[in-house]
């Protein structure tokens, strides 16, 4: 059952915590930081974000002429002033903020590129206009919530994805093992620095999360050092890395082969090998799970959840300085890797950071 003040309570306390990781000025103590933050770029109280944030909920699950409601509203913070100056269209009768305002506003806007503005001043949240995107210095300088999925729901502030509210579960920024920024990095740092996937990370995983399917990328050395018992269904032969086979078609290609059941296996230098790929699991292994990113526990493969993930931690037990990442019909990311010597390690991707 959706709480929405207990979802506002877990929000206000991830601003908490981000902010009690920034450095203060000096002679300054951590509430009054937090308290001059918010001053400049406000917060709704806890009342006021679980009504806000109770309707967008209900929102998600709308259509309005057969589409989704979709939605990225911003708490006002900047003086009206300002928003004149930033191509704000504003409504001459402020709007109720309520799912159905949501429903007949949501073809008007686009996510991608302008905001709702709701000003929480009121007895009553209320929409009172569209901003077009700002400047990149004021992107995330206000408090704002962005549809995700059916049910989902985003919460940024400050240069922040404090938090997120999909599938009934609450992900804080306090419980990021791995921000995705950091995706690329740590998998360029175990194929190598020349390796061509540091730029190309960045494109694939989002287009297999926005294909819906989910699927599994199963990264090897070269060819040569294959396991044989890795089952290639669709095997590929002179297939060209990924430089000289279109930096913009080869993620949305890649993605759709991860459609295939069974996973998509490339080399170092994003040469294609195959798709439809299985191992034999090794049901008696154990993984290193993360609980941070330097901190884990050891678990059976059998608590990693369905097959992909099982099936990812099993090629990398078999390969020396392998990677894989898994990406979920729930859009959830998982990375592995199996360093020289030792068990596959597991992290969970999360947007937030």
């Amino acid at each position: 059952m959706f709480d929405g003040h207990e979802l506002a309570r877990r929000v206000i306390e991830q601003a908490r915590w981000q902010v009690g990781r920034l450095v203060p000025p000096e002679n300054v103590a951590p509430d009054e930081y937090f308290a001059m933050i918010n001053r400049d770029r406000p917060l709704p109280t806890i009342d006021q974000l679980a009504t806000i944030s109770t309707e967008l909920f209900w929102a998600t699950m709308l259509l309005e002429e057969r589409r989704r409601t979709r939605f990225r509203i911003m708490m006002k913070g900047l003086e009206e002033s300002d928003l004149e100056e930033r191509s704000f269209h504003r409504f001459a009768r402020p709007i109720e903020l309520n799912r159905d305002s949501l429903r007949k506003l949501s073809p008007a806007h686009d996510p991608e590129r302008t905001f709702l503005v709701v000003d929480v001043g009121n007895v009553r949240p209320t929409i009172t206009g569209i901003r077009l995107h700002p400047p990149l210095d004021t992107l995330y300088g206000n408090f704002i919530i962005e549809s995700s999925i059916v049910g989902g729901l985003r919460f940024g502030w400050l240069d922040f994805n404090l938090a997120s509210y999909e599938a009934g579960r609450f992900e804080g920024i306090a419980d990021v093992v791995m921000p995705a920024d950091n995706l690329a990095a740590n998998v360029n740092s175990f194929l190598g620095s020349d390796s061509p996937w540091f730029g190309m990370i960045y494109h694939l995983v989002p287009e297999i999360r926005r294909h819906g399917h989910g699927g599994s990328v199963w990264i090897v050395e070269a060819k040569s050092t294959l396991h044989p018992s890795v089952e290639i269904g669709y095997e590929v032969t002179d297939s060209p890395p990924m430089i000289r086979n279109g930096p913009h078609e080869w993620p949305e290609s890649i993605a759709r082969l991860s459609a295939i059941d069974g996973a998509v296996v490339l080399d170092r230098e994003t040469a294609l090998l195959g798709f439809g790929a299985f191992v034999p699991l090794d049901v008696g292994m154990h993984v290193a799970r993360h609980v941070s990113f330097h901190d884990s526990v050891r678990v059976p493969v059998g608590q990693l959840g369905g097959g992909r993930h099982r099936s990812a931690a099993t090629f990398c037990n078999r390969h020396h300085r392998s990677i894989a990442i898994v990406v979920s019909e729930d859009r959830g990311v998982s990375f592995m890797y199996r360093p020289d010597d030792g068990e596959p390690h597991v992290m969970r991707v999360s947007d937030l950071g």
